[in-house]
């Protein structure tokens, strides 16, 4: 073992062209295998779940409802689960079926965070434009606006560390070449 570590150790080279063939590899398996089979299963998601539920609770999005209100959101959404049954994310399900059970604003919060998070993941695979934090906190589309904001600001560290980090990584890995090279 104190050999195969020495090894790598003494060659760097090969341990990094090893770990660039893999990461390589993932990467094309991802683009060129996997990514085509998933596009037409999300765009069906989408189309024929996603957007049109969307488009029925998005006046009513994180606000409480009437009872009227309530059974006309529960009948449309037991249509589009009826005829897309297998296209449906099964935590969709499990909320939809406490919201249905229980139809409280609790529940009715749950199942909105749900359908708007799917939606707006799917269109990010799609690449299609998402609704803008403005546009959500303008039109109160966020479980608290102390949360969309809080949601915000997390997602912007996380995006300026990645990019610091992506960043540096390129940098050494410049340096290394470099000092290889000379």
């Amino acid at each position: 073992m104190n050999d195969i570590i020495k090894f790598f150790m003494n060659n760097e080279s090969i341990l990094l062209s090893c770990s660039l063939t893999f990461v390589l590899g993932i990467i094309a398996y991802n683009h060129e295998i996997r990514k085509p089979l998933n596009i037409d299963i999300k765009k069906q998601q989408l189309f024929n779940v996603y957007l049109p539920i969307f488009i029925e609770i998005e006046p009513y999005l994180y606000r409480k409802l009437s009872k009227k209100q309530i059974d006309k959101i529960i009948t449309f959404v037991d249509k589009i689960f009826k005829n897309n049954y297998i296209l449906i994310n099964s935590s969709t399900f499990t909320v939809y079926k406490n919201f249905k059970s229980q139809p409280n604003f609790k529940n009715f919060k749950l199942f909105c965070f749900n359908i708007d998070f799917f939606y707006e993941y799917i269109k990010k695979i799609l690449k299609y434009p998402k609704r803008s934090f403005i546009y959500k906190f303008n039109n109160s589309q966020y479980i608290n606006s102390w949360i969309g904001i809080m949601f915000y600001f997390l997602y912007l560290l996380v995006f300026l560390t990645l990019t610091l980090l992506i960043s540096f990584s390129i940098i050494n890995l410049i340096k290394l070449l470099i000092t290889k090279i000379i």
